[in-house]
This record gives C-alpha cells, structure tokens and sequence, in this order.
C-alpha cells in the first residue's frame, strides 16, 4: 500500500482539515469493508502530548451538521498514541501473541556488567566503571531498536579491523542471544506493534498528526504501517518532515540543504531584552495583557516556548506563579532529588558503614528511620555539631555525652544495614535485594511524596530479580548503587496533571497544536539554531560507514535509522521545529532575545532576522504591568451560599461512622470548627477572615524575630516549666491537706532549663515549636535577645509568686492545675475537653437545599488554676481561675473615662471573645465554679513596677558559682534559683483592668472588677450569641471589606486601620467605612439580668 500526504494551505485548521479526508475515506467504503467489528478501522495516531487536544477536536467535529451526516453507518474514529494503540486496539489479541515483557535500563546496564565479568578480554577493552557500561549499553539499545543485528556490526568491525566496534559486536550478540528474542527494549514498541500491523492491518485506515520526527523505533512502525495499512501522513504547510524520504522511498540527494524559514501569518513583534530576567518577566506581563485585552480566550491558548528551555524553566515557574499566571510546566527535579531516595543510596555507599559523618547524617536527614531511632531534628543538629567539632571516631564510643543512647543506638542499626546491603559473596540478587526490602519494610518509615519513589525502585527490583535473580549479586555490586541513581534520575518526582486552562511551557522540539498566543523566548544568536554535537558511543564517521554497509545489504530503513543521530540529520530538524513554532501562533507570535547572555553581548537570531525590522516597543506593556491597580466593587455583593458551605465547613468524620443509609437529614453531617481567634478576626474585618480561612492566603512577610515570634517563646516555655512543675507535685500536700503554691525559685528553676536553646538530645526546646527560633543562637545580638527573653520569665515568675503572696493573705490560694488545655479539635488535635454549646446547629446552602451543619467551638486555654477561698478545702470552697498570657498588660474592661458618665467601662465584644468562652469551656468540662478570668501579661508595663534585680548570673557579669566570663554564654546547669538573689520589690501588676472575679464581694482586696455568677452566665452567653452570629453570617456569605475598628485606646478607624492600604481602599470604595460602637460593662449586666428574666437561654441573642 502507499502513503498519502496531505499538506494544508497556510492558515487553515489542519486538523479539520485531517477530520475531512478520515471522512472522505469512510465515504468510499461499504458495509463489507466493516466486518464483525469495527473498533480501531479509521485510527488518528498523534503524539502522546497532543492526543487530548485531538480527542477534543474529533468530537466537537462529529457533532457538527456538516460532518455528521457524512458518518457512515458503522464506521469508528480512534484517536490513539502508540502507547494507547498497544493497550486500547491491540491489547490481548490472538492470546496475547503480540505482546512481550519488558527489560530496564537497570538491567540491561546490570547484565552488561555480568558480560563483562566473565569475559576477561571483553572486560579489559571496555573497563569496568559505570560510565563505560552505561554507555555501551546504550548504544546496544539504540542499535537493537534501529534493526541493525550483531552480525552486521561484527561484519563491518572485521572488514575496517575496528576494535571497538568488535567490541560492541560482542556484547550485543550477548544480549541478544540471552533477551532479544524474549524481551521488549526500552523504547521499542515496534516488536509489538508491527507484527501485529502485518496480521491485522487489512481494511484499517491510519493517519499521522503531529509527528514532527520520528525516532527508529517510530520509523519501523510507521514503515510497517505504510506496507499493511491505508496509511496517511498530515504535514506542516511547505515543511515535509525528514521522515518522509525514508517513507516514499525518494532522495533528491540535497541532505545538505536546510529547509527555510517561514514567515508567519500572525502579528509578530521581536524584542530586545537586557537578560533573560526581562524576558521572562516581559513574557508574563505580555501574557496578562493579551488575556485582559481578549477575554474570551483562556490562558490554555497561550505557549512559551525556547530552544533552550533549561535556562529560563526556574524563572519562568517562580515569576508566573507570583504573577498568578497558571502553568503546565515539566518538574525541575527528579526522583533522585527526594530524601527517601537519598537515603537508600546512603545505605549503598560504603562511607556509612565507615561511620562517616556526612554519610551518616545523609541518611538521618532523610527522617525514614526517625521514628526508629526517636531523633527529632534538632537532635540530629545536635549530633552533627557534635561529629563536626570533634573527632568522630571519639564521638561514636564517648558513653559521657548526653546522647551517648542515641548513638549506640545509630550504630546498631548501620550494624545491621551492613549486614543487609554489604551482602556476602555468596549472596544471589534474590537473596540480596530481598533482604534490602525487609530492613526498610521493618526499620524505615513513609515519608511525604516517598509512595512513587518506592515504586520505582521496588519496579527495579523486580525487574533485576526477574532477570538476574540467580546470578551472584557480588558481580553487580560495583554499579548497583550507580545503577539505581541513573533510574531514579530518568523519572520526574512531580506528576500534575496537565490543565486545560494553564499556559504550556514547552521545549521547541515538542509536538505542537495551534495557539492564539505563541511567546518564544531565547532568540539570540548562540541560542538559536542549537548547534548539535556527536552524542553516544559511535562518532559521525563511523554511523555512516556503517548506514552503507546496510544500504548494501538492502537494509535501507535501517541505514536510515543509524544515520538519525547524525550531527548533520539532526541540524536538520532545527528550521523544521521552529516553523513548527511559528506555524502553531494564529493570531499574535513574539520573539524575544537577551542583549546579554552569560557576561557575553548577544545578537538576534538568524532565524527570526526577517522580523527585526518590525521590533516593538516594550515599555507600553511593561509600564502597563506595573502600574496595574486592583479593580474593587462599589457595591458590596454577598458570596455565594454554597460556595460559603464549601469553603468553612467540613465532613463531620468523628460522627459519620455511626451513620448508616437512610439516617435522620436533621441531623448534621458537616460541621463548622470555629476557633475563638479566627471569630475575632471576622469581628476585625470580615473579608480578611474570607481571605485567611476561606481561600488560604496570607501575607508572605519577611522573615524577623517580631512580636508574634516572641510570644511564641514564652508560650512555649511557661507552657513546659508550669506543666513540669504540676507534675513533679500533683500528689502532695502540707499538714492542713492544701497543695502547694509554687515559689519564685521553683518557677525560675523550670523557667532556666526550658528557656534554654540546646537541653540534650532528644529533649523538648522552643526549636522544636518553632524551628525559627534558630536564630537567637545566630549571633552576639541574637544571644543577648536570648537572655533579654529569659529575664523577662524570671521576672514574670516573681510578679507571679507576689501576686499569690498577696492572694494568701486574703485566705485565698491559687495552685496550677492543667496548661494549654484544648477543648473540640485544634490542629487537627481532639483535646480532652468537649467543645461548649456543642448542640448549635447552623444553616448552610447546598444544591438549593438548606443543610444543618454543626458548630464546634475550639480553642486551647493557656492555663487554669485552682482557687480556694478559705482554709475548708471542700468542693464548694474551691473554683478555678482562667489565665491567657499575654506578651504585654492588657486590659479586658477599660478604665472609667469621662464619656461614659461614670456608668462603667466599655468592653469591645467583638475582640475579647476568648476569655469568657474559655472561662465557659473550664466550667462545662471540670464541672467547678468560675471564681475568676484574667489576661497574665508577661511583660508588665514598666510605671506598675520596678524591674527585679537578679542574681550576677542574669545580669551578664562574672559569677563566682559557675566562674562564666562570657557575656553571651546561656544560662549553665547549675543555675538553678538556689544559686539566685532576688531583691523582693514589687508593686503587683494592673490585675483590676486585666480581668474579673466572679462571687458576691472582692474578697481580694485590691479592687478587681466584679461579677455574679448570673452576671457572667449572661454576659457569656451573650459572647457565644456573637460567635453564632458570626459564623451563621459567614455561611451566608456576609464577608464585606470592613477595615475599620475601634481601640480601647481610643484610637478608632479615622485614625487607625489593621489595613495598611486603608487611605487607597477608603478612596475607591467609601462603603467601606465603618466603626465599631462599643458596649459598655453595665450594658452588658443589664442585658444578662433582662435575658434571665425573658429568655431560658442563650437562643435570644
């Protein structure tokens, strides 16, 4: 049979046009040329990447009037790759014939090497290193897909007395003897496809799209196809694809003569940038540009593209995703780069089992075998400072040093690596690889992405036991590790799925389909045409004796294949790819090159030299890019209900389980976690909750030891020296039956050791809750912070012992009982404490329906105390306090001021939320009363009291105990607050602002804010209200932009905004302005007494 070639006009759709002429041969044909079944008759074979795209277009073809009635009765469109013709059309026919196993490169390269090893001379030729054998092996595989038998290579070898090309002779006789009858190549689908062509292949009608070169394997199947098929080849307008010579059997003899360059019907515009930086970022504002002025077309119309994609790929992925450009762009890394595959080639190197440091710490790093050992991370740092600053060798036996444990543990388990993966002599692969798998399937650990790499190399492992699973492993141990890297370096680590609607970033040389868009990048002189070079074992000269040696022995399509790696075959595809490239643009095609290039001054292109006089002016675009201005409505629009039910609400999984088909609608099967923060930042500003919860964006910020970062620190430290002093007494008692009170110099004691940076291995530190905290043992200025930090404790912990001095002599006790205490679920935590009002039902909107949904309240409570009020230790004597820390004084009701009238002070509900759902959560759950609720400022403000004077050792001069003269050295072990001098000055901290008792009198004496306890019910229930109201106004997509708010310091929204940008916002949109009106104490009291006399709960407000 022939092949027809179909060349479109310039500028028509030739796929449509392809669509027409598969139409036309269906037309000519009769019911007799459609027997039993007519699955595959009329197949599209197209490029893998380009098969969506083709798919697409057949089908919104066949619906169109002018093509469907052209459809005969039973005639069937395919649009298949080769990879989906061999599972899709041929799959199991006849029994499977067709098909035949698989072998890797792993194992072909292992089963070179085992070649080598027992041929002695072969062994000497060649050499034994890995890069030798990956090289021959390829070559065999290039040459074993390009139809050229060992035979024809020993042929040629004898008559040019070519040692190295007896050499390769040899070892592919050796491989095909042993798998070419028995196995498929990699990258060799032609064994299965043709002879499958050759008994099937009557009454099929085949048609090429979008292959713009074939490789040898493609070539003998389309070869094939062109002999068995009604075979039809759709080519590029005026540039017929070097395949085709081969095909028709033709040579006009000019080989030498390079196709020209097209000129292309699209608006075109060339452009000069300084470096490729620029042209990167010119790329994406042009992009933005186009859309914005075309906004029927979507980014999917769009293509970047290079010659020389490598050097602009970073770029391109990080300056358009901050341009929020959407990509499909291939991964950078690869399956080596992952810290599971490192690990593996850890245990491989023969460094670890020296005890080598950075071997060691290669595979520790990876964490596979944290859980195991039980190091954390700053473990590990601790034990590479250790390895680093001294002598290894020392290190490993030192039984004295902290981690002395976790080292012998470290060795026991290298010991028994060793064992597995340095396997003895007489070891066999199976033997060997199935002693690998079952040390990291008892020993190792999953870790985040580490499921395909595992595949991969269990895939690998199969396939060398399959193979070779007899064969002593000691004869592939040499290349094994090497081996195993160059199979994970071959598969890319990131496998998203490619989106229609994302720009493509492709190299030049991908299939392309036509774009409104085309932006090529990289037109400089050096960079475009790419200048090829002799690649694989044979050079030039040696591939074209060998091309006429096939030629005369009438193998021309193979002497055509070996002649495809050819510096001159391949310079030809260069104009072919960029017509290609210039073809595919429909409507706007730019070009751009870098006036510099590697320290080295850069002309155009000779290819796009045509265009130059045509070059445009950039500035327009990219002065249009910079001074874009958000578009903000005028007019507030609610979000949409069920988009709101999407965002905030969440499977009820603790309850679904006890669900069963056909279960009450009533009852909820979503829920609302709702945490008392997040509710205070809606309070603050509605659309920023939308932003920060809903969407999940937040401010990159620089990174600085700021605000937020210390308070963290105390958190985390007071969190760990209140905990461990609770336990160290949680069973004791004085004579009368009380517990104890912790003292300043307990406090100080715990404070010093868990304030420190470096406690021992395997030991909690404030690196562990945030590894930020590195940085205060990064410098001098960083470790007098560091100090700062720990003083400011010390003195928190001596207000803290005056305050319960004071609190003593009013016959009242104050003992801590639990810290960071979670109620409902926190960070993905359920805590022991059940969430309050845990029976709220909301209102969402879904598919038109309104659906209940649950409300969970969460939240973590600093700490709380147990008070007694007199020396009777009875239940009813005894209440609890509710302390939140807070980084500096602040106040829960604001000081009596002249606007009020002297009535009471103004309480901000929507911002002190916490303190009475926390309180409300301490009494639901430990079933005492609520004697009191505080905010515990850490850092008092310096007019309420003097500042403590400690000890020489904390005021960073010599001390005669420890003998430290260093101003920056941390606190040592033995400063505990024995070794303390505390000067007892102390004025108390501003305790009547800061919080509220709850009880009949003040008992206390110095003037705390007071509530009953009908007070505080109502005044709680009217914070939850707020919260209710709050996230029912949030699942009915109420999220305006409300930057405004008042201050208890009076500061309100004409002077003060949380919105940097607010004067911009205020100007754009004036609706936006809003203050909040403040709700004074005796309002909320009076309220409270009007609900218990009007309402049986919390449902009125």
């Amino acid at each position: 049979m022939s092949v027809m070639v179909i060349r479109p006009e310039r500028g028509c759709d030739d796929i449509h046009a392809l669509i027409d002429h598969v139409l036309s041969d269906g037309a000519g044909c009769t019911e007799a040329d459609f027997p039993d079944s007519c699955r595959g008759r009329f197949v599209i074979l197209t490029p893998a990447s380009l098969r969506a795209y083709v798919e697409k277009q057949v089908l919104q073809s066949m619906v169109r009037p002018e093509f469907r009635e052209r459809l005969e009765p039973g005639m069937n469109v395919g649009v298949h790759s080769l990879a989906s013709m061999m599972s899709s059309i041929i799959g199991n026919q006849d029994y499977g014939r067709y098909i035949r196993p698989s072998i890797s490169m792993m194992s072909l390269r292992n089963y070179v090497a085992k070649c080598l090893n027992d041929n002695e001379s072969l062994r000497n030729q060649v050499g034994d290193s890995f890069e030798a054998i990956d090289q021959f092996t390829k070559q065999i595989v290039e040459l074993h897909n390009d139809g050229v038998s060992a035979e024809e290579v020993l042929a040629l070898a004898a008559h040019q007395s070519n040692a190295r090309l007896s050499v390769l002779g040899s070892l592919l006789q050796l491989v095909e003897q042993r798998l070419g009858k028995r196995y498929t190549f990699p990258g060799a689908a032609h064994e299965t496809i043709c002879a499958w062509a050759q008994r099937h292949g009557s009454n099929r009608w085949f048609y090429l799209y979008g292959f713009a070169h074939l490789n040898a394997s493609e070539m003998r199947i389309v070869h094939t196809l062109a002999q068995y098929v009604h075979l039809t080849v759709m080519v590029g307008a005026g540039s017929d694809p070097d395949y085709l010579e081969a095909l028709q059997r033709r040579d006009d003899g000019n080989r030498n003569t390079l196709s020209s360059i097209f000129a292309s019907s699209a608006s075109t515009s060339v452009c000069a940038m300084p470096d490729t930086t620029a042209e990167v970022r010119y790329a994406a504002a042009s992009i933005k540009k186009f859309i914005a002025d075309n906004p029927e077309i979507s980014y999917g119309d769009v293509l970047v593209t290079s010659r020389d994609l490598g050097s602009y790929q970073a770029q391109i992925a990080s300056e358009f995703t901050y341009q929020g450009i959407p990509i499909n762009i291939a991964a950078s890394s690869t399956m080596l780069d992952h810290p599971f595959a490192d690990a593996i080639l850890g245990l491989l190197d023969s460094a670890t089992y020296e005890l080598q440091p950075q071997s060691i710490l290669r595979i520790l790093r990876s964490g596979i075998f944290s859980r195991y050992l039980n190091l954390t991370p700053t473990a590990i740092d601790d034990i590479e400072n250790q390895l680093n600053s001294n002598n290894p060798a020392t290190v490993w036996i030192d039984t004295d040093i902290p981690f002395a444990a976790h080292l012998q543990k470290i060795r026991s388990l290298i010991q028994q690596a060793a064992d597995v993966f340095r396997p003895r002599p007489s070891a066999t692969v199976r033997e060997a690889l199935g002693g690998m798998v079952g040390f990291l399937t008892e020993y190792a650990q999953t870790i985040e992405g580490s499921a395909p790499v595992w595949t991969v190399i269990m895939n690998a492992f199969d396939d060398m036991v399959q193979q070779l699973g007899n064969d002593y492993f000691a004869e592939y141990v040499g290349i094994f590790a090497r081996n195993l890297a160059s199979t994970l370096a071959a598969q890319s680590i990131d496998s998203r799925p490619v989106s229609a609607s994302a720009v493509d970033v492709l190299p030049m040389s991908s299939p392309l389909h036509p774009y409104r868009y085309v932006i090529v990048l990289g037109c400089s002189e050096s960079q475009l045409p790419a200048i090829p070079h002799e690649t694989g074992l044979l050079d030039d000269g040696e591939r074209l004796d060998l091309s006429q040696f096939l030629t005369s022995q009438g193998k021309t399509l193979e002497a055509w294949n070996v002649l495809s790696g050819t510096v001159e075959r391949r310079s030809g595809q260069e104009p072919l790819w960029f017509n290609g490239v210039v073809a595919s643009a429909t409507q706007q095609l730019s070009m751009t090159y870098p006036k510099s290039l590697r320290n080295a001054a850069q002309a155009c292109s000779p290819y796009i030299s045509q265009w130059e006089t045509g070059t445009s002016d950039t500035s327009e675009i990219i002065g249009a890019s910079k001074r874009a201005v958000p578009t903000v409505e005028t007019e507030y629009r609610p979000l949409d209900r069920e988009l709101a039910y999407r965002l905030f609400t969440r499977p009820d999984y603790v309850h679904r389980v006890y669900r069963t088909h056909g279960a009450d609608p009533s009852i909820s099967t979503r829920v609302f976690n709702a945490s008392v923060s997040a509710i205070e930042t809606y309070y603050r500003n509605p659309y920023e909750y939308f932003l920060k919860y809903g969407l999940k964006v937040n401010v990159a910020n620089a990174f600085a030891f700021d605000a937020a970062l210390e308070g963290t620190f105390y958190h985390a430290v007071l969190e760990h020296a209140v905990n461990a002093w609770i336990e160290r007494h949680k069973n004791e008692r004085d004579l009368n039956g009380l517990p104890p009170q912790p003292t300043a110099t307990d406090m100080q004691e715990l404070i010093a050791d868990y304030s420190r940076l470096d406690r021992g291995c395997n030991q909690w530190t404030v690196l562990n809750e945030d590894p930020r905290m590195e940085v205060l043992r990064s410098s001098n200025r960083m470790r007098m912070i560091h100090r700062q930090l720990v003083d400011t404790l010390m003195d928190f912990a001596v207000d803290a012992a005056a305050q319960r001095e004071a609190l003593s002599s009013a016959q009242t006790m104050l003992t801590p009982t639990c810290v960071e205490q979670v109620f409902g679920n926190v960070g993905g935590t359920t805590g022991a404490w059940q969430s309050p009002y845990s029976g709220e039902q909301l209102i969402g909107r879904a598919r038109d329906k309104e659906i209940p949904v649950a409300l969970r309240i969460n939240g973590k409570v600093d700490r709380i105390d147990t008070v007694i009020r007199d020396t009777n230790i009875s239940r009813e004597s005894a209440g609890i306090v509710v302390l939140d820390y807070k980084s500096s004084a602040r106040t829960l009701f604001g000081k009596p001021s002249r606007n009020d009238g002297g009535r009471a002070s103004n309480v901000y509900y929507g911002h002190e939320l916490q303190l009475f759902t926390y309180a409300s959560a301490a009494q639901h759950n430990s079933g005492m009363p609520v004697a009191g609720m505080f905010f515990l400022p850490i850092k008092p403000s310096a007019t309420i009291r003097e500042r403590i004077a400690l000890n020489n050792q904390y005021n960073m001069l010599p001390s005669a105990d420890d003998g430290s003269t260093s101003l920056f050295d941390e606190p040592s072990d033995d400063s505990s607050a024995q070794n303390m001098r505390i000067r007892n000055v102390w004025r108390g901290f501003d305790m009547p602002n800061s919080g509220v008792l709850i009880g009949e009198s003040d008992e206390t004496g110095i003037g705390i804010e007071q509530l009953s306890a009908e007070e505080f019910r109502g005044i709680a229930d009217y914070v939850h209200g707020k919260i209710v109201g709050a996230c029912q106004n949030i699942l009915d997509g109420k999220l305006p932009v409300r930057p405004y708010r008042s201050l208890v310091d009076g500061r309100d929204g004409l002077a003060y905004s949380d919105v940097a940008d607010i004067m911009a916002w205020d100007v754009l949109n004036s609706n936006i302005f809003e203050v909040e009106t403040a709700v004074t104490l005796l309002e909320l009291k009076e309220a409270a007494l009007h609900m218990n006399n009007t309402s049986e709960g919390g449902k009125a407000w």
